[in-house]
């Protein structure tokens, strides 16, 4: 039998991805503070994905990219490059990342956009096949 196909022709990620160890609300926090970040720095447009790594995960887009060379001052709290931003939502995610063991680094994507690397993470059953 084929492997299973979701809507677009795309294998079914969490088969890709398997799954991580974390408690599962702070993770749901995480993510859509990430793709909230893309979504308000590079419009509706953007595209992002869930990729895994060979110690964890990335989150990566394809949008403008981050700004300037260094990157870390991107998770200090009340960082923004925005009028109306808050600046908590990069310092939440490394929070969740911190308390769940893992590091997360921020780079620029291989299509130019952000990238969000977390190592570190503890691997669960994958999906059954």
């Amino acid at each position: 039998m084929g492997r299973r196909r979701r809507r677009g022709g795309r294998p079914d990620a969490r088969r890709r991805l398997g799954s991580v160890v974390a408690d599962r609300d702070r993770l749901s926090q995480l993510l859509e503070n990430l793709f909230r970040n893309s979504l308000d720095h590079a419009g509706a447009g953007v595209a992002v994905r869930v990729v895994p790594t060979e110690d964890g995960f990335a989150v990566k887009d394809d949008g403008p990219g981050l700004p300037g060379d260094g990157h870390e001052d991107l998770f200090e709290r009340g960082y923004t490059t925005e009028d109306d931003g808050t600046g908590f939502g990069l310092y939440i995610v490394r929070k969740i990342a911190n308390a769940h063991g893992w590091t997360v680094e921020a780079a620029t994507s291989d299509d130019g956009g952000a990238r969000f690397e977390f190592s570190g993470v503890e691997r669960g059953a994958r999906a059954p096949q």
